[in-house]
């Protein structure tokens, strides 16, 4: 007899355990019964498909987003694509920071990696994310001196700003931009990747916070001939204030005299105040 509850167990040599419980009941083959998998809620969500930031010869800088605080930390797996060996060998980097982005050092020079990340919480390791496009270091023949510089913005808003850039010299195509947006409220860095139509040189940025500081910087990349740009320079911005998002608690009034009373209260708390 097979039914019961089933526990499954995985250890690595860092001593890092996650482990997933079912219950197994055999029904009988002509029966009608309806079976359904049960998703564990507990464990962290998929981060973004990873994106490449910066690339150099020996080494590659990751960028995702992801929406929770949760993170205790990431479990980044990648495979080299130019081996002799025809089997794949699929190499492991755990990290301990919250931070969605990462350095994979001591790759091979002109060489092709594609990447995936997991997010861990106190439970263990998510669902992994998309497999990374395919991404290959560069000689130094590779890079390129365009280098963007990012204006004044715009318009600035309650919760979107419009950014403005140039780019000097022009003399590589450019088919996408990845904008990241870094705010201290937010524990991840956003990271943004828009399509370059008809030569794009303004983006507008939503869905941020009011009355909020941010640091944004841009970069380009050709993905037909995998050339990234430098970074441009960082530009800081602050969004216009709007009203709070809830209202005072903990409200108390108490009676002073007989013709005066005093009022107490909490303000909202500080990402409510805008």
């Amino acid at each position: 007899n097979d039914v019961g509850i089933y526990k499954c167990i995985a250890t690595n040599t860092n001593d890092d355990e996650t482990s997933w419980m079912a219950h197994l009941n055999v029904e009988d083959s002509r029966s009608n019964a309806i079976f359904h998998r049960v998703e564990r809620i507990d464990l962290p969500q998929a981060p973004t498909q990873p994106l490449a930031v910066a690339i150099n010869s020996n080494s590659i800088e990751l960028a995702w987003n992801y929406p929770s605080a949760d993170v205790q930390g990431y479990f980044i797996e990648y495979f080299h694509l130019n081996g002799d060996d025809k089997t794949i060998q699929w190499r492991r980097l755990y990290t301990t920071n919250k931070n969605s982005r990462q350095i994979i050092n001591d790759l091979k020079i002109s060489s092709t990696y594609q990447f995936l990340v997991r997010a861990r919480n106190s439970y263990g390791y998510g669902q992994p994310s998309l497999l990374s496009e395919l991404i290959e270091t560069r000689n130094e023949q590779q890079f390129t001196d365009d280098f963007i510089y990012l204006l004044d913005p715009i318009n600035i808003q309650e919760t979107s700003v419009t950014i403005q850039w140039n780019i000097v010299p022009k003399t590589h195509s450019i088919d996408r931009y990845s904008i990241s947006i870094i705010s201290e409220k937010d524990v991840n860095e956003r990271i943004e990747t828009i399509i370059n139509k008809n030569n794009l040189t303004t983006y507008t940025i939503t869905n941020l916070r009011p009355n909020t500081d941010y640091s944004i910087r841009i970069m380009a990349t050709n993905s037909l001939t995998n050339i990234i740009g430098r970074p441009s320079n960082t530009i800081l911005i602050r969004t216009s204030e709007s009203i709070p998002s809830s209202s005072p608690n903990n409200v108390h009034v108490e009676l002073t005299s007989l013709t005066s009373l005093s009022i107490h209260w909490n303000p909202p708390l500080e990402t409510e105040q805008n």
